[in-house]
């Protein structure tokens, strides 16, 4: 050995990078795609009385941990 990391190792760091990079990117479509169901979501005047900002927000976070991006 000469002290150079073997091809494999170094591959394996790359994947795991990419790997990392592609669950960023999936969690941001996610949130996109919650995000924009939150907006178009048809709700009661009833739903539609009580809609603030915290209770968007504690929707979109069930959503976030309970639905997957398809």
């Amino acid at each position: 050995m000469d002290g150079q990391p073997s091809n494999a190792i170094s591959r394996s760091f790359v994947d795991l990078e990419q790997e990392s990079t592609n669950r960023e990117e999936t969690g941001d479509i996610k949130e996109a795609i919650i995000d924009l169901y939150l907006a178009i979501k048809i709700r009661s005047t009833e739903e539609l009385d009580k809609i603030n900002d915290g209770n968007l927000k504690t929707e979109k976070e069930k959503l976030m941990d309970n639905v997957d991006s398809f």
